[in-house]
This record gives C-alpha cells, sequence and structure tokens, in this order.
C-alpha cells in the first residue's frame, strides 16, 4: 500500500478494482504495480492506472489533459511518452506526475509558472520539472502554483506568488522551483487557492500565503510569506485544501477546518468564517479529505462518504440544488477507497475499483462519455485503473509425496496491486503434456481440476496414472478477471508398491492362522477373516484382531474392510481373559475403622470391590460400644447405592465423645458381577468410630449487654439485643449528631473496641477501647448511614464482632454523607476524620459515579464507591449494600443480573459484598458485572456463595454474614508484567497488549479464605474501541508456576469497528492475550486440517515432535510440529485435551486417582483436574490405562459431560434418542451407558458419524478428536 499527499492526503489503502478496457490484455508475470488514483481539477479528472501510465478526461483547451491535444474530452484519454508514474496531482487548469525515479512533470497552463519549467508558456504534453530529484510527493491543489516534497523533508515551490503561497519571503513570481524558508521534516504537502499547507512529523500543520479569511489558521488575517503554526492543532495524520479553506484528520478521526465558510465549507453548521481550526460536525473515523472550490467531501473507516458546502451544480451528490452546512452522507455509493473534489464536481473510487463522478460535466469531466449537463447523484465512469494481472512471485510449484496414483501439490500466495492477498483465487490445471504453459495454453489445452477458490494454496491430486508424465500449473485471478499463470510442473508418477496381509495367532495354543494370499496396492481393500482355522489360547476366547500385537493399534472384527496404505499389514489375534467369578469384599469404609473425631452427623459408606445391589429385608445395625446396645437399624434395601459404593445416612446425629460399631448381616449386599453375597461383619473389631468432643470456648467472646445513647436517651436497636446476634440497625433524628455506646462482656479476661466506619466502608473513628459495662466517650454521627463495630477479643486471639448500622435522618438543608478526607483509602485507616468541623465545610469529596442496574432498572444507592491515588495509579473502591440488595430482590425472578458500570477510568477497581448478599443472589441464580474501562467481570453468584468458602485447615463453613467477598480487575503491576513477557518468552509466543488481573478473594473474621473450584463459568470482556491491536489467537492465564494455560476465547468485531475478547474461565488470575502461530506439517492436506490449526494456535493441541530443525531461535517461534492425525489418541492424551480446551490448569502435585498414575507422570495432573470436574472415569479395577487409546464411546461420553460444563444441555430421553440415532445401522453397538451421550452430541452436529456409522467401538483417531473438541467448543460459544 502506498501513502498518497495531496487532494486526498490519508494513507488509505488503495485496493482498487476495474472493467476491462483500455491497455488490452496481460499475461503472466506482470511488472510491479502501483496504487491507482484520481484527482480533479477545476474543470478536468486525471487518474493514474496500476500500470504506471496517467489518462484524463475533460476540458483540454490549456492542454491539461497530456495527450498533445488542446481538445476536450469525454472519455478518458493517456498522457504522450509518460510512464513509471508513482503519483499524480492537479492544478486549475494543470496536471502533474511524480515518476519512480523521483522527477516531476508537469502539463497544461502556464500563464503563471505553474509548471515550473522555466516559462509561461502553456504545453499540451508532460514536461519535465528541471531541478527537482529525489522527490516523494506533489500537489497542485485547486491552484495556480506548484508544491513538491523531498525525500529529506524539505518543501519546493513555483508558480503564482502574490500572496506569498511559495513561502521563500517574497511576492515574486517564480517560473522554477524554490526553497520554502524554514521548513524541514515535512510528511505531507498541499496546495490551496492562494496559499499552501505542509504537515510535519510531529503532528503539527504550517501554512503560509493568502489569509484574508482565516485560510492560514494563525488565528489571523494578515497573509504570511514564510510558514507560520496553524493554532491549537496537534496530533495530525493528513490534511487536504481546497480554494480558500483547509482541512486536517487528527489520529483520533475527527475532522478540523478553517478559512472562508461562505457556502458552508467548514462543515460546523455555520458560515462564519474561521481563523483558526473548528472541528467539523458529523464524523467520526474519517480516513481521507477533500477540499473543492467550496465545498468538501470525506471517506470514513466503513467506506461511506460525506460531503457539504456548496451544492449549486449538484456537487455533493444529493440529487439535489441544496447546499448543506455540515457533513451529510453522499447516497448510492459506498466502499470507497479514495475521494478528490474539483471546482463543481466530485470523483471517487470504490473497493471494487470503478470510478463514479458527479456534479457539473460542462466539459466532460465526469468522464462517463457526456458533457453539458449535470450528474446528481454517483455515476459510473469509463475510467480503467487496474491494467496489471497478479504477480505470482517466484511462480514455482512444489510437489510432495509423490506415489503411484497421486501427488500433493503446494504453491506460493500471489499478490497483487488492488485485490487483497487472501482474497485472490487459484485454479490447478493439468495436462498429458508440456502445453500450459500461459493462461492461453491453460484455458486452451488444461483439465481444469477444481473451481476457482480463494487463498487456495495447495492439493492433492488423486486418481493418476502409474510410471506416467502429469503436467500441472495454477492460474491466479484478481477481482477483476486478470489472471497470470505460474510455472509449468511436470511430475511422473511411481509404479505401484505391492503389499501383503499376514495374520498371527499372537500366542494361541490351538487352531490355525488364516491365510491370506492376496497381493494389495495402495487404497486396495480386504475382507478381514474371522475365527476360520479355530484359533484357541487357554483361559481365553478369541476377541477379533489388532494391528499391533498388545491392542494398541486399531481393531478389525471379523468382515471388516481394511484399507491399504504403503505397508504390509500384520493383524494380530485379540484374545479376552475368561474371568473366573469373585468374592464380593468391602474394600473400605467412611468413616474408617477406628478413627476418632468424627463429626455427629457423618453419614457412613462402605465401597466394595465391585457393583453391588443392596437385598431387602437384610439389616445394618448400629451399636453404641460401651454396652452393645443397638441405636439405630437400618433396613440394607433402603440405603443409596452408587455403583461400588453404599451409603448409610442414620436419622440421628451420634452424641458426643460416644463410641458406636457398625454390623452388616451377611447377604445384604449382592455382588453384580460375582453373583455372590457379602459375607458381612459383626462385633466391634471390623468397623467402630468415636464421636468427636464438644470443644468448649476456653474464653467467652460474646456480649452480654450493648446500647447507644444519645442526648436524648437511649437508641432503639432492632432486633432487640441477644448475645448470639451480632448485626443490628438503628435510627437517629436530624438534629441528633453524636452518641455514646456501652458495652458489657460475660469473660472480664475479654477486650472490647469500638469502631465508626462512613457509607464506603472508610473508618471515620477509632478504634476505641471501652470499659466494661461503662458509657463510651461521645462520637461524632454523620447524615446518612454509618457502621458501629463492637470487637471483643479473647487473650488467646479469638474474637466476636456486633456490628450495627446507624441511619441518621437528613434535615434537608445541605450538609449529606460525609465524605472520606483527601489522601486516604477507602477501607483504610486514613488519619483524621472525613465529619464536617466546627465550620460546617465538609472535606473533600472522592466519591465516584457508579450506575447500578438489576435487569437493566436503576438502582439508587445499592453501591457506593470511592476513588484514591496511589503511586500514580487510580484505585476505585465500591461495596454492595446488602439490605437494598435483598429488599429488590423480593420483586425479581430468577437469573436476575446487577450490572455496576463504572465511568471513571482506574487502574484498579473493586467491589465489595457480603457471603449474606451472595447467598441472596445464589438463590435467584443471579450474578454480578462489573464494567470498567479495564473490561467486563461477569460472575455467577454460584461461583463465590458463601458455601464455597473454607478456611485454610478447616473444612468448618463461615457464617455467611461474617464472609466479605471482594471482586477485583486491575492492571498488572510492572512485575506482573515482566513474569507474563518472561513466560510469553518461554513459550515461543507473542504477548499481544498488557495483561489484566482478575480476581476473587474472601475474609471472615480477618481470616483470609479459600475458594473451592468454579463449578461453572465466569465471563470477562474485554473490548478495544479502535479494533483488535494484533491477531490475537486467544487469551491465557499466568498460573503460580510461571507457565501459561489457555482461557476459551471467542473473538467478535463489531459494527463500530471495536472488537471484543469474549473469555470464559474457571479461575481467577493474570490474564494475557496473545499470538501464537505455529505451523503443523503433516496436516496440511488432511481433513482435520482446519480444526487442528485452529486448537494448535490456541494451545489446546500439542503435536507428537517438532520438524524441520525444531524452534526457530532467530524469530522466537515454534517451527513446523507433527500432529500425526491418523495415530490413535491415547485416554491420558485425550484428558489433557480436554482440560486445555476448557482452560482448567492441571493440578500441581495432586495425588493420583488411580492406581496406575503416578504423581511423576506428566499426565497425572490434567487426569486429576479431569476427574476433580467429573469429566472422565476409570475402570472397575481402579486403573485408568492411560495409554490406551481411548475407543469412539468412551470419548462420547466424556464429551457429553463436557457439554453440561461449557452450558450446552445433554439431556436425551430415551425416546429422544432412539430417533436420533435410528439412521445409523452400528448403533446397536453402542453401549448402554454411552447411548444417551451418543444422540446429545448428534443432536448438537458434534458428532456426525458416517457412512459406516457411528464406530462406537472403534479407537479415535488424533484427528477425529480435534474435530470433535472444536465442534463442541464453537457450538457451545466458547470459541469463535
Amino acid at each position: 500500500m502506498l501513502r498518497r499527499s495531496g487532494k486526498i492526503l490519508l494513507c488509505a489503502a488503495l485496493l482498487l478494482l476495474q472493467l476491462d478496457g483500455l491497455l488490452g490484455y496481460r499475461q503472466a508475470f506482470a511488472a510491479a504495480a502501483v496504487a491507482p488514483k484520481i484527482v480533479a481539477g477545476y474543470y478536468h479528472t486525471a487518474s493514474l492506472v496500476s500500470s504506471g501510465e496517467v489518462y484524463s478526461w475533460g476540458y483540454g483547451d490549456r492542454g491539461q489533459l497530456g495527450d498533445g491535444t488542446w481538445n476536450t474530452r469525454t472519455t478518458p484519454v493517456m498522457a504522450k511518452n509518460l510512464n513509471h508514474v508513482i503519483d499524480i496531482h492537479s492544478g486549475v487548469r494543470s496536471s502533474m506526475a511524480l515518476r519512480q525515479d523521483g522527477t516531476v512533470w508537469t502539463w497544461g497552463a502556464n500563464e503563471n509558472g505553474q509548471l515550473g519549467i522555466g516559462t509561461i508558456t502553456n504545453v499540451n504534453a508532460p514536461a519535465q520539472v528541471p531541478g527537482l530529484s529525489g522527490i516523494k510527493a506533489i500537489s497542485g491543489g485547486l491552484a495556480y502554483h506548484g508544491m513538491a516534497l523531498s525525500e529529506n523533508g524539505t518543501v519546493w515551490t513555483w508558480g503564482k506568488n502574490d500572496n506569498g503561497e511559495l513561502g521563500n519571503g517574497t511576492t515574486i513570481q517564480q517560473n522554477s522551483p524554490v526553497l520554502v524558508a524554514g521548513l524541514s521534516d515535512v510528511t505531507a504537502i498541499a496546495a490551496g487557492g492562494y496559499y499552501s499547507l505542509a504537515l510535519k512529523s510531529d503532528g503539527t500543520v504550517w501554512a503560509w500565503g493568502v489569509n484574508g479569511s482565516g485560510e492560514l489558521g494563525d488565528g489571523t488575517t494578515t497573509d504570511r510569506h514564510v510558514p507560520v503554526q496553524v493554532a491549537g492543532l496537534t496530533d495530525v495524520m493528513a490534511i487536504a485544501a481546497g480554494g480558500s479553506h483547509s482541512l486536517a484528520i487528527k489520529q483520533d478521526g475527527t475532522v478540523w477546518a478553517w478559512g472562508n465558510n461562505t457556502y458552508g465549507t467548514l462543515g460546523d453548521g455555520t458560515r462564519t468564517h474561521r481563523t483558526r481550526p473548528v472541528q467539523v460536525r458529523n464524523l467520526q473515523h474519517i480516513v481521507a479529505v477533500a477540499g473543492g472550490g467550496y465545498h468538501s467531501l470525506a471517506v470514513d473507516r466503513a467506506g461511506n462518504v460525506w460531503s457539504w458546502g456548496d451544492n449549486s451544480q449538484q456537487q455533493l451528490g444529493l440529487n439535489s440544488n441544496a447546499s448543506s452546512l455540515i457533513p451529510v452522507p453522499v447516497p448510492g455509493i459506498e466502499h470507497v477507497r479514495e475521494i478528490s473534489a474539483g471546482g463543481f464536481h466530485s470523483v471517487a473510487m470504490k473497493k471494487d475499483g470503478t470510478v463514479w463522478g458527479w456534479g457539473y460535466n460542462s466539459g466532460g469531466q465526469i468522464g462517463d462519455g457526456t458533457y453539458n449537463n449535470t450528474r446528481g447523484i454517483p455515476t459510473l465512469t469509463k475510467a480503467v485503473l487496474d491494467t496489471t494481472s497478479p504477480d505470482t512471485g517466484s511462480g514455482s510449484l512444489n510437489p510432495h509425496s509423490i506415489t503411484s496414483d497421486s501427488v500433493a501439490l503446494e504453491w506460493p500466495k500471489a499478490s497483487d496491486n488492488m485485490t487483497e492477498q487472501h482474497e485472490l483465487q487459484y485454479l490447478l490445471y493439468s495436462s498429458g503434456s508440456p502445453n500450459i504453459g500461459d493462461v492461453s495454453q491453460m484455458e486452451r489445452n488444461g483439465k481444469p481440476l477444481e473451481n476457482y477458490a480463494a487463498d487456495h494454496t495447495g492439493m492433492v491430486v488423486n486418481g493418476l496414472a502409474a510410471g506416467t508424465d502429469h503436467y500441472f500449473n495454477v492460474m491466479v485471478k484478481d477481482a477483476v478477471g486478470r489472471k497470470s499463470a505460474y510455472r509449468m510442473l511436470k511430475v511422473t508418477t511411481l509404479w505401484p508398491q505391492i503389499y501383503s496381509l499376514t495374520y498371527d495367532g499372537n500366542g494361541h495354543t490351538a487352531g490355525n492362522v488364516p491365510v491370506s494370499s492376496g497381493l494389495f496396492a495402495r487404497g486396495d481393500e480386504a475382507v478381514v477373516a474371522g475365527n476360520t482355522g479355530q484359533l484357541g489360547k487357554d483361559g481365553h476366547v478369541f476377541d477379533g484382531w489388532n494391528t499391533e500385537a498388545d491392542g494398541s493399534g486399531i481393531d478389525y472384527p471379523a468382515g471388516g474392510k481394511l484399507i491399504f496404505g504403503t505397508q504390509d499389514v500384520t493383524l494380530y489375534a485379540q484374545w479376552k481373559a475368561i474371568q473366573a467369578p469373585t468374592e464380593l469384599k468391602a474394600v473400605s469404609y467412611t468413616p474408617s475403622h477406628q478413627s476418632v473425631g468424627v463429626e455427629k452427623d457423618v453419614t457412613l459408606q462402605v465401597v466394595f470391590n465391585e457393583e453391588v445391589t443392596a437385598m431387602s429385608g437384610k439389616s445394618i445395625a448400629i451399636r453404641l460400644a460401651s454396652d452393645h446396645r443397638v441405636v439405630e437399624t437400618v433396613d440394607a434395601g433402603s440405603v443409596t447405592i452408587l455403583g461400588n459404593a453404599a451409603s448409610i445416612d442414620p436419622l440421628n446425629d451420634f452424641d458426643a465423645g460416644a463410641a458406636y460399631y457398625v454390623e452388616i448381616e451377611p447377604g445384604a449386599f449382592i455382588g453384580n458381577h460375582s453373583g455372590t453375597g457379602f459375607a458381612g461383619i459383626q462385633g466391634a473389631d471390623a468397623w467402630s468410630f468415636t464421636v468427636r468432643e464438644h470443644e468448649a470456648p476456653a474464653y467467652d467472646t460474646d456480649l452480654q449487654a450493648l446500647a447507644l445513647r444519645s442526648s436524648s436517651g437511649e437508641v432503639a436497636l432492632s432486633p432487640v439485643f441477644a448475645r448470639d446476634h451480632y448485626d443490628y440497625k438503628a435510627q437517629i433524628a436530624s438534629d441528633t449528631d453524636r452518641l455514646t455506646i456501652t458495652a458489657q462482656v460475660y469473660d472480664a479476661r475479654s477486650s472490647v473496641t469500638a469502631s465508626v466506619y462512613g457509607e464506603a466502608g472508610n473508618l471515620v473513628w477509632g478504634p476505641m477501647a471501652l470499659l466494661s459495662g461503662q458509657e463510651s466517650p461521645s462520637f461524632p454521627v454523620a447524615v446518612g448511614s454509618q457502621a458501629i463495630e463492637v470487637v471483643v477479643t479473647a487473650p488467646d486471639g479469638q474474637h466476636m464482632k456486633y456490628r450495627t448500622t446507624v441511619i441518621r435522618a437528613s434535615s434537608g438543608g445541605g450538609g449529606g454523607t460525609p465524605e472520606e478526607p483527601e489522601g486516604s483509602s477507602p477501607g483504610g485507616s486514613g488519619q483524621g476524620s472525613a465529619i464536617p468541623g466546627p465550620s460546617g465545610n465538609a472535606a473533600p469529596s472522592n466519591r465516584v459515579d457508579v450506575k447500578v442496574t438489576i435487569n437493566d432498572e436503576s438502582q439508587e444507592g445499592m453501591v457506593t464507591g470511592l476513588f484514591h491515588e496511589a503511586n500514580g495509579h487510580t484505585v476505585v473502591s465500591m461495596k454492595l449494600d446488602t439490605a437494598k440488595l435483598e429488599a429488590r430482590l423480593e420483586t425479581v425472578d430468577y437469573n436476575p443480573v446487577i450490572v455496576i458500570a463504572l465511568a471513571r477510568p482506574a487502574d484498579q477497581v473493586s467491589l465489595e459484598t457480603s457471603g449474606a448478599a451472595l447467598d441472596l443472589l445464589n438463590a435467584k441464580q443471579g450474578a454480578i458485572e462489573i464494567r470498567s474501562a479495564l473490561g467486563h467481570f461477569h460472575v455467577p453468584a454460584a461461583v463465590m456463595a458463601s458455601s464455597r468458602w473454607r478456611a485454610p485447615g478447616s473444612m468448618d463453613l463461615p457464617a455467611a454474614d461474617q464472609i466479605s467477598v471482594t471482586l477485583t480487575m486491575a492492571a498488572s503491576d510492572a512485575a506482573k508484567v515482566e513474569a507474563v513477557k518472561k513466560a510469553a518468552l518461554q513459550s515461543g509466543i507473542t504477548l499481544i497488549g498488557l495483561p489484566i488481573e482478575f480476581d476473587i478473594t474472601a475474609k471472615a473474621q480477618d481470616t483470609a479464605l479459600q475458594l473451592d473450584p468454579f463449578p461453572q463459568y465466569m465471563k470477562q470482556r474485554i473490548i478495544w474501541p479502535q479494533g483488535m491491536p494484533g491477531r490475537m489467537t486467544t487469551a491465557v492465564l499466568l498460573d503460580r508456576n510461571g507457565s501459561f494455560h489457555p482461557i476459551p476465547t471467542r473473538f467478535e468485531l463489531k459494527e463500530d469497528g471495536s472488537s471484543e475478547a469474549i473469555l470464559h474461565s474457571l479461575s481467577a488470575g493474570t490474564i494475557a492475550f496473545i499470538s501464537y502461530q505455529v505451523r503443523v506439517a503433516d496436516v496440511s492436506f488432511h481433513w482435520s486440517k482446519d480444526a487442528v490449526n485452529d486448537l494448535a494456535s490456541r494451545m489446546i493441541l500439542n503435536g507428537t515432535g517438532l520438524a524441520e530443525g525444531g524452534t526457530d531461535t532467530n524469530a522466537n517461534q515454534p517451527g513446523a510440529i507433527h500432529y500425526a492425525p491418523n495415530v490413535q489418541v491415547s485416554r491420558a492424551e485425550f484428558a489433557a485435551m480436554i482440560v486445555r480446551a476448557l482452560g482448567l490448569d492441571e493440578v500441581k502435585d495432586g495425588v493420583p486417582a488411580f492406581r496406575d498414575v503416578d504423581a511423576e507422570d506428566w499426565h497425572n495432573g490434567v487426569i486429576t483436574q479431569a476427574v476433580q470436574y467429573g469429566l472422565l472415569q476409570g475402570y472397575e479395577d481402579g486403573q485408568f490405562r492411560p495409554a490406551q487409546g481411548i475407543t469412539r464411546q468412551e470419548a462420547i461420553a466424556v464429551m457429553a459431560r463436557v457439554m453440561e460444563l461449557a452450558g450446552i444441555t445433554s439431556a436425551v430421553n430415551e425416546m429422544e434418542a432412539a430417533a436420533i440415532l435410528s439412521p445409523y445401522q452400528d448403533r446397536e453397538d453402542l453401549s448402554d451407558w454411552a447411548t444417551p451421550a451418543a444422540a446429545a452430541l448428534v443432536k448438537q452436529g458434534i458428532v456426525l458419524g458416517s457412512g459406516a456409522g457411528l464406530k462406537p467401538l472403534q479407537k479415535l483417531s488424533r484427528g477425529e478428536a480435534a474435530v470433535m473438541l472444536q465442534r463442541l467448543l464453537k457450538g457451545s460459544e466458547l470459541i469463535d
């Protein structure tokens, strides 16, 4: 893409497509093309075509068309003797061009020396401007002078100079270029009617020349003969000049204008001339502007055109003559890439390459073949700007994997001057002769092997004759239809290899193995034999064939079809051991035998060595050990059976400190597999336990009495004080501004303190030590709400808090709730009180505006927030009012979402709420969502309800009203940023943007609590208003070991141009966004390619090893990896895929869940995590068999459990399941436990099956696993 200056000076991608036309047809290996361009003079239009020539149309009376005549043209004509042009511009009745060699050429009117060729004679063909070289941009505008910008940032001018528009300090006309005085570091230029503009690299704009209407924008109307800075304008990225007004685009996409405004050309809604820049109304996301004689144009990021100013000749394109003082959209044209404004007409180029014009057409300047008329709406012209074909680069086709009947072909992507690379279309041709070397030969002699396809760079060609020469070539086509050919390639196929099929008895002790006498080539099919030779093995039965002796290969049943690849095949007999009946035994008891400290409400459980059935009529007795008395008898038929576990829930609690034992009657349980009965247990020597003693506290931290008093007497508490109630409310009149407190303890050894906290949780008084039973000194009470907290502390550190919320009524006459003093952090212990002093002046407010809604209904006062500055960062702390939430939830249906929106930008945002509030919200299945400039933090109440918090080392649940939960999101600090960068470097990934912290913490009585694993996803949304800052592939979480693991991430592009990342995470922490580009070498032509590459870029899938030299140490990017898509996926590998796909972290140092998994095994962490979430199960013998290939039905069952966690319903009734699975012939092969799961996955489109059915007993391949997993993640909207 090229940067352009002049009439349209914004750097815009010029991807312009055109109709067939003037320069004829071009074929392969086109020369380097330039980006086309259009410019409008006062009464003519010029264009630059992609091959570097210039075409013009309109008035030619001064030679401005450059075709060697003085004629007017209504269709494009080519300028004579001019090529290799890279930029063009126009004057009032002149034109100019910049060649690739840095020289400038001009033609047309020259009465004022505006051609710069040393004379004042008009010329009708291009002439070189002497003395200019190393030029990178030109401008003539609607002016009688010219400008050129050098590579070194200096500016040259020539022509009319009555008002100092040449900037050399004089008003003398110059017929040859002169240097502008005192101007350097310029990046863009624009010539106005009688003045000039320049944009410097620092974003400032400089101007010189006429200034009668404020054209120079310096705040005066004084002409300037040398450059002066435009006042108050910075951060500019593009400029344009009209007849007597100026335009500029700032980096934020806004447009600013100054100068003459008689016709509303400034777009500010007035006709007032402006000597300083004013913002143009109605415009945002602007990428290009143009100034005409008395009107202006702009194009926005979406390709829409806006116009304003004079419309006497319908140059605004509105199909009327009504002028406009503000920008209005031009109807009937979209996807525009470049614009230009003439004296009284306008032109535009669209993305599809067409050129459109509207307005005054007296001399054919519209270019549609007509003249002496006016076009009120955009009209298609006859201009053809795309005259070059796509560039194929090396043009080489690369063959690999040549066999006797196939070859895989790859070719590099082509490029084009206008069509985006990913939109170029490719078509592969073949021939039996070397007669497809160029486009015409391919279309005449070749055979197309497919249809044109965009962004297509490879194909596997099958069905070729063996040992034969074949010729291939590729044709690439751009959006206009221009074509190029690659270099023809000759491929000789191999003679076919012959393979054999052998059967192996695999340790058989009787019978004979089948014999196959056939010879097979690749792709041939063989029918697998049955046990025709009566093979036998002691203690086993025949169980089919497998490609590996240990059964880890591919299973083949008798009569199945085996398709040959490129090697001999041996099938090994598989033997299934004949299981002898086992004895039913108990393997464990809970609580275990002789346990002490057992809870009084414990549930008893016995686990057997196989699944069991409980027998009614058989008894289970619980006896008191001290006298052997039966305290409870349970019928075995009433216990809860889950697989091999039986749970017994006694009706009554056990006595504290008492010892018990359990007796089970013989035959109470029957083994489902062995069919044998349980022998039972009798006496106290098999299963006994002792219940925990009451732990009487050494100290009493309860209050005996609590009272508040004002000058008017005792203040009523609600409810009335009781020692075991810890939360009260009280209301006082507006004239009560001080209170005292009296607290009396039971235990004289305990101490008492009192503190007062403001509405935002900030400490405003205390803590003050109290004497038991004695009244405290008085303390101030502010209007509004505050909390009085009394803490009783025992000598051993245990304590109890009593909290009273006091609300002082407002007098209605000023004052209000006092704010926290500046410099004190919310919730902290700032020095000094926020209470107004004797003068009546309150401390400065640091309250923030918080908008709270529940299901889109505003909630006043439910959340309060304060901010403070810390180390240069803004910190906002908010608190949720439990009482107000409770009152509001009484009128709300289920699934309420509390949205807390913070308008103030902050580096850290936190919300404090109580466990009781979260329980109220959880009862309604609600959620909390915090919205700030950092992002959106959406957390279901179920994730952080009070029942999910534990004190370290304790299984006791804290009381809900004692739990304080804090949600925090913050920009990562410098140390964390460095840790993320280090992890990115070590992982070979690219970090995009800065990380963000999301955290959920809680405490109870100053004790930090631990949160159980999340039962469902919480959602985060990160928004980039200006679009995504880079090519992201996923979000990741930095774990405690400094490693990344992926988070399911969906990226969305919004209509307003913003981008949004939606994250679903099952843990809090540091989140970063990355780009992970990894090439999977062996899936280029595999049907699972898209899924494998997608999941690999999201760090969900790993390869089986590096290919082609491993890691690229220069780019710090992983090299190509192998994935082996056809290889079976093991149960351990599948567990890892599932865990990573769901964004779960591996369990570090976890106790293995199965006896064949060791703590040191790489898969222990992922298997343990999957088991904790109920995603994976082992076998009846307590093994997981991690190395064994997972069958399709086992994978289906796991995926159904994943669906539930991902939020997709997997419930399918028996009748629905039968209907869904009816098309599959092998549905009867599904196990009963897999049938509902299979139906659910088929219903959701995650499992599709094939013509051969669902193949439930076949081992799942790595490619199939990738495709199923991607479908599931997309179906649940976890990824895009």
